[in-house]
């Protein structure tokens, strides 16, 4: 699990975060607030603190005691207001709908229709018999 991530650009000792998308190798989901907090070796690296539900707390992923100086960073900055920049996580029925669209029968029913149709048609032309051998007897198919 990633623990750490290197940013060059700020200096901030705190960044608060909102995750755009599912990110399984750091176990955070879309739409969750998540905290990068400066490393002490000031070195641009952050540690990711995310919220642990269980426990009711940040959790801090420094190898450091806990509760620990991040911890506190973090406590002081969830106090502050802030404003999300241009970023609305879907909503329960806007994922709904989506799911529904994408595995519900009736809407995959036009091209499921149009395939099978295809294939019967394929299957058709392929295994014919002539009419002279229906009429005549000669064989019959036993299924």
């Amino acid at each position: 699990m990633i623990q750490t991530i290197k940013i060059e650009y700020t200096e901030a000792q705190t960044i608060r975060c909102v995750a755009r998308r599912d990110i399984p190798e750091a176990n955070i989901k879309e739409g969750q607030v998540i905290y990068l907090t400066r490393s002490s070796k000031n070195d641009g690296t952050y540690y990711i603190a995310t919220w642990n539900y269980a426990e009711m707390r940040w959790d801090c992923r420094c190898p450091a005691t806990k509760p620990c100086r991040h911890n506190k960073l973090i406590s002081v900055d969830c106090s502050k207001p802030h404003s999300l920049q241009g970023f609305k996580p879907a909503s329960k029925a806007e994922k709904f709908a989506a799911l529904v669209q994408k595995y519900d029968v009736r809407y995959q029913a036009p091209a499921v229709i149009a395939q099978a149709e295809r294939v019967a048609r394929e299957a058709d032309e392929k295994y014919r018999v002539s009419p002279e051998l229906r009429k005549a007897g000669a064989f019959s198919i036993l299924r």
